[in-house]
């Protein structure tokens, strides 16, 4: 591992050149790199947390007293680390949840704390999660291991094996993902180019407003082209059924069946493996959740829905995008969703 050279990111930006583990490890104990930050070297199969880098942190000082929290509120008094880890065997911390001591730079999340929580049994049989689907069986903890490697599994997937008091993301689990690999001196991109890039794979760039106005418009009429079409049909069909001139009772089936097909214009793309409508697909920026992975079709339904929401406002919410910080619209916000750079 000492010799390998590693890319990585800081406050979501990529560094400039590659540098060797041990600066890599200087890095993370000046606290210049966070365990969320975002680190790769050849042979990984994707960039991944900082976190999941076994022996990048420094393991925890044992002997020290630790400060927590649990559920967002601060512990009523530090506590030693067999205390600590005590409280993680039993589930009253929880990896996501934050911790302490004297010689950290900054507060951490329990997880990044190595020996912290128990090793993973390899030896048990494994339920996981991936896109918010369940696996279909069980499987044994190399398998898991291997799909980590290949992809299939991401460290904000949950996994669950007998004697852990609740599902846990998999970035959490000692040893499921890689800590080494060989050196590395440029990382390929996609299309086939070798080289540095300003976003690397894993890291978000937020899509700017003037893209998603961009992708909102030719969504927009795509939508009022089909629903006319709709309309169309649905009128005629009516006058030649019914030898009535007076639409307005199919002008009424229209009009809700056209806001059916835009709730499922949007939500079935931007769930499938695309990840997005053929607007932001033209303008190369999909959907995301806030750790970057696919979203489900309900998070979908909800992030369309509430576009409403953004709508009735004075188009407020739709603004919003233009001045927060991660580039959100209001129903970005309420659905926990990114719109990034493909």
């Amino acid at each position: 591992m000492s010799d390998s050279q590693w890319h990585y990111t800081a406050g979501g930006k990529q560094s400039s050149a590659p540098v060797s583990f041990a600066t890599l490890r200087q890095l993370a104990a000046g606290g210049k790199l966070r365990p969320t930050d975002q680190v790769w070297t050849d042979g990984m199969a994707q960039w991944a947390a900082a976190s999941t880098i076994e022996g990048l942190f420094a393991a925890a000082p044992k002997q020290k007293i630790w400060h927590y929290t649990t559920g967002g509120k601060p512990g009523p008094a530090p506590v030693p680390f067999a205390t600590l880890k005590q409280m993680a065997a039993g589930g009253q911390l929880q990896p996501a949840d934050m911790v302490w001591t004297d010689g950290m730079a900054q507060w951490a999340a329990a997880s990044t704390i190595e020996g912290l929580f128990a090793a993973a049994p390899k030896s048990a049989s494994w339920h996981y999660t991936t896109n918010g689907q369940p696996g279909p069986a069980p499987v044994p903890f190399a398998a898991l291991q291997q799909m980590a490697a290949s992809g299939q599994l991401q460290p904000g997937d949950m996994v669950w094996s007998d004697g852990m008091p609740n599902w846990a993301a998999a970035s959490t689990v000692q040893g499921l993902f890689a800590a080494s690999a060989q050196p590395a001196y440029m990382q390929p991109f996609p299309g086939g180019v070798i080289g540095y890039q300003s976003a690397p794979i894993g890291v978000q760039q937020y899509a700017g407003f003037g893209a998603r106005f961009a992708a909102a418009f030719l969504d927009g009429l795509i939508v009022a082209g089909i629903n006319f079409g709709v309309g169309f049909a649905i009128g005629f069909g009516y006058v030649v059924v019914s030898g009535n001139r007076d639409t307005g009772a199919a002008q009424v089936v229209a009009t809700l069946i056209g806001y059916v097909l835009a709730w499922l214009y949007e939500a079935i793309q931007e769930s499938s493996a695309a990840q997005a409508t053929i607007g932001k697909r033209a303008l190369g920026i999909v959907v995301t959740d806030m750790s970057g992975q696919r979203i489900s079709f309900g998070r979908a339904t909800g992030r369309h829905f509430g576009k409403y929401i953004s709508a009735i406002i004075l188009l407020i919410g739709y603004i919003m995008a233009a001045f927060t910080e991660k580039k959100q619209a209001l129903h970005d916000i309420m659905a926990g969703t990114l719109v990034v750079k493909k």
